[in-house]
């Protein structure tokens, strides 16, 4: 029997093997999961054409919107490898997460995931842009600024270049 709590979805992130995001993706809207795979559309130039690809840009990871009692359907796919776990549980993922991931993906951004702690030093809003409003981390990398937004669900940070100009610091 089915509990009340189990039927309830929520998003979880899925390792799919590799090279196999999008057919891990194919195999999900088959199957009428709802899912996510962060893509970014890339201009790749071959010696006799131009074409427009689509590219995962969070590989491995597949955002998979489930209930409990159906989470391991996925692992028919074939594609499939685990899902993040963190402190030994499957890590849910906060819809906010989600839609923070959809918006800097969005305007054409892609982000890169760090999963090494950072030390964060100013909190910053970006002030223009398509990420306008959004709130996150500041730090320096190689000598370029880079904006940190927090991902618990899978224990990492997503981040973008930006110009030092489109931020202020928030007080808090």
């Amino acid at each position: 029997m089915i509990q009340v709590s189990d039927r309830s979805n929520q998003w979880y992130a899925l390792i799919a093997k590799p090279r196999q995001d999008k057919k891990l993706a194919q195999y999900l809207a088959y199957s009428s999961f709802e899912y996510y795979l962060p893509l970014v559309r890339q201009k790749h130039q071959w010696s006799d054409r131009t074409k427009n690809i689509d590219i995962p840009v969070m590989s491995p990871y597949v955002f998979v919107f489930t209930c409990e009692a159906e989470r391991n359907r996925v692992f028919d796919s074939g594609s499939a490898l685990s899902y993040v776990r963190r402190h030994g549980q499957t890590s849910i993922i906060a819809p906010r997460e989600i839609e923070l991931i959809r918006h800097i993906c969005k305007h054409g951004v892609e982000p890169t995931l760090q999963t090494t702690p950072i030390q964060c030093g100013d909190r910053v809003q970006i002030t223009a842009g398509p990420l306008k409003g959004m709130e996150g981390c500041i730090l320096e990398v190689q000598g370029r600024w880079r904006f940190f937004v927090r991902l618990d669900g899978l224990g990492a940070w997503a981040s973008c270049s930006i110009e030092r100009k489109y931020l202020r610091r928030l007080d808090h």
